[in-house]
């Protein structure tokens, strides 16, 4: 699609058919790539806005058995496609396009600075954007992953990608710089541990990218064993913080193993594509995001915008090549700034700081500090301490109102085989005092299921919602 001059915005297959139209317009799109089974979801929404839909299905990459069943499954679907009037949209199929022969688009000049991804954020500020990322800067994240990596051996190596293309670190890590070195790409439509597990002992995958909510299923499973986890050689953490007892749990599997691989922690965020920093086999701290990828810069600044020495704690702002190249519609962007040496800058809304050595800290989101009496803080570090113990599986802390006051309130979600008793509530009080200012010590602590968003990160705003 590049190639002809046409750039690529990649969207939530589950987006409802409004917000779904929205988005469309919004860029100005032309022609969406739908998957049919979602077609009916959104037909009418579509049809009113005359926007062109080129329909995909399942069944045309499956084979024997496979796609027998995907066939019966898909039956009323199918039917209900084959009985669509002329006058509709969806007239156009991806395999009968790609099954016949079309005219050259002729010669594009493509740059670049030239935007050829679409991707869509809450924005460093939380108010849904949409980001532009140039051909440079897609290119440049892949190059910079290989050397992060070692390389990739065409015809060897292979991603498994159970990450979303409509997510910078899917499409990025997962997908572009891998095709990029002619290497393969094992996707997986749908997030099932003991699958996954199985698809990585059979496609012999080499290197594995995820968020801990993965990490930590894929290792609880029993079948996360055996001679074949010494073909991985890498495995990276990114979208969430990384935990001491994923991580740990993971190294030991894949060392009894045999295995050399161990879980590194990274960080970025879709305004800068992906990855910005990382641990890795050549450099690692723990509790840190590691060290800033070839070509980036990290600097950390305060309210003021002045710059911050080693240790201080700020907002974190990036400088390199991967940066968007601003947000669709805005002709500047207040995340962007441009220093005496020409030097654009992304603020992150991240607070962190920089130790002594270069390693960079992740403390939250600037969005998520919580004011008490004229105090910050950071719901992340009682999330954090929290996590350690061994009856807590996750924890997230959000502002809350008691009898009038501000206080903390901890959500937690609890190990099989504990409960949430007084006894379990004054051990996590007493781990936070030991370590905090008592404005930090929760007020209320509950226990349920923490909502998700897409991406398996703890959905911190719902609870927020609930105060």
């Amino acid at each position: 699609m590049n190639r002809i001059g046409a750039i690529i915005s990649v969207l939530h297959p589950l987006m409802p058919a409004k917000g779904l139209v929205e988005a469309l317009k919004k860029t100005n799109t032309k022609v969406l790539i739908y998957f049919d089974r979602f077609y009916f979801n959104s037909r009418a929404e579509l049809m009113d806005n005359k926007i062109k839909v080129i329909l995909a299905s399942a069944t045309d990459y499956l084979q024997g058995i496979q796609l027998f069943g995907m066939k019966i499954y898909n039956r009323r679907n199918n039917k209900l496609i084959k009985e669509l009037p002329e006058c509709d949209n969806a007239i156009e199929f991806y395999t009968n396009i790609m099954s016949q022969k079309h005219m050259s688009a002729g010669d594009v000049d493509i740059k670049g600075d030239d935007v050829c991804l679409y991707l869509q954020s809450g924005g460093t500020t939380g108010v849904p954007k949409t980001i532009e990322i140039t051909n440079y800067a897609l290119n440049s994240i892949a190059a910079k992953l290989v050397k992060l990596t070692d390389g990739y051996i065409p015809g060897v190596d292979s991603m498994l990608m159970v990450l979303p293309i409509f997510h910078g670190f899917g499409i990025a890590v997962c997908m572009h710089a891998i095709l990029a070195c002619c290497t393969r790409v094992v996707m997986v439509p749908a997030f099932n541990p003991k699958k996954i597990n199985k698809i990585i002992k059979r496609e012999k995958v080499t290197h594995i990218a995820g968020v801990p909510a993965m990490y930590d299923k894929l290792t609880k499973c029993k079948n996360f064993r055996g001679k074949y986890l010494k073909n991985i050689m890498n495995a990276y953490c990114g979208g969430d913080v990384l935990t001491d007892e994923i991580k740990a749990r993971y190294d030991s599997i894949v060392e009894s193993c045999g295995g050399k691989s161990r879980l590194y922690q990274g960080y970025g965020l879709a305004e800068a594509i992906a990855v910005c920093s990382s641990n890795t086999s050549r450099g690692e701290k723990a509790g840190s995001i590691g060290l800033p990828m070839e070509g980036i810069k990290f600097k950390v600044i305060d309210d003021k915008g002045k710059q911050l020495t080693v240790g201080n704690k700020g907002e974190l702002c990036i400088a390199g090549d991967i940066l968007m190249k601003g947000y669709y519609g805005e002709s500047q962007s207040e995340c962007i700034s441009v220093d005496s040496e020409g030097t654009r800058w992304l603020s992150t809304g991240d607070y962190g700081y920089i130790d002594k050595d270069g390693y960079i800290f992740f403390s939250g989101r600037k969005k998520r500090i919580v004011i008490i009496s004229g105090i910050n803080v950071f719901p992340f570090e009682i999330e954090k301490e929290v996590n350690t113990l061994e009856e807590i599986s996750c924890s997230c802390a959000v502002a809350s109102q008691k009898e009038g006051k501000k206080i903390i309130k901890l959500y937690v979600e609890l190990n099989e085989g504990y409960v949430l008793d007084q006894v379990l509530k004054n051990k996590i009080i007493t781990t936070l005092k030991s370590k905090m200012m008592k404005y930090s010590i929760p007020g209320e602590i509950i226990e349920q299921k923490l909502p998700r968003t897409p991406l398996a990160k703890i959905d911190y705003r719902k609870l927020e919602e609930n105060g």
